[in-house]
């Protein structure tokens, strides 16, 4: 079992040696937080850029085993794929805050795949916004879990990938730290 840094700069180079052709995202969105608070962190500095604040970061995990797309995080592999550490903050709604719900990723990767399973709780689930099932929805209106992959850490341009709670899928190309976003690019992504 290897495990891989997974950063900014990792993750450019695990992009480059894995070749990595298809990016697959195992997702469980919107858990009912039963019996759980919204995570409050303190922090006296927000709001912050969300743009150039730290980005959390985690170990991913090399993997033999068969990893199934399927909405579920069951496999052994994800038990042992270290969680994120750090905090996440928010582009939307409330740029520059903190998350309000507890949010867990963890990743995974094989000789072709890049496997990212996310756990997202929602306290008001009946809340959850969904206004199209169209690929490359509009990301401003709904609730999504997406990721940026920075493969030249350059910060001038990304690969961009999401998805809502109904599974329709946005992928893009970013320019200028993901300020710019080319929705005409299309990515290979399984949900």
């Amino acid at each position: 079992m290897r495990l891989l840094r997974i950063d900014s700069h990792s993750l450019a180079r695990t992009t480059a040696r894995a070749s990595l052709g298809v990016v697959a995202l195992a997702i469980i969105c919107t858990l009912p937080a039963v019996g759980q608070d919204a995570v409050e962190v303190p922090h006296p500095a927000y709001p912050v850029d969300p743009y150039s604040a730290p980005r959390p970061s985690l170990e991913a995990l090399a993997v033999d085993d068969e990893i199934r797309i399927d909405g579920r995080l069951d496999e052994g592999a994800w038990r042992r794929a270290e969680p994120t550490s750090g905090e996440f903050i928010q582009i939307q709604p409330n740029p520059g805050y903190p998350m309000t719900e507890r949010t867990v990723v963890r990743i995974l990767y094989d000789e072709g795949n890049l496997y990212i399973g996310a756990e997202l709780t929602d306290s008001e689930p009946d809340r959850v916004s969904i206004p199209g099932l169209e690929q490359d929805y509009d990301t401003h209106n709904s609730d999504f879990f997406g990721f940026a992959i920075d493969s030249y850490h350059d910060k001038q341009s990304s690969f961009l990938f999401g998805i809502n709670p109904a599974g329709a899928v946005f992928d893009a190309q970013s320019f200028n730290d993901s300020r710019y976003v080319n929705r005409a690019w299309e990515g290979v992504i399984n949900v």
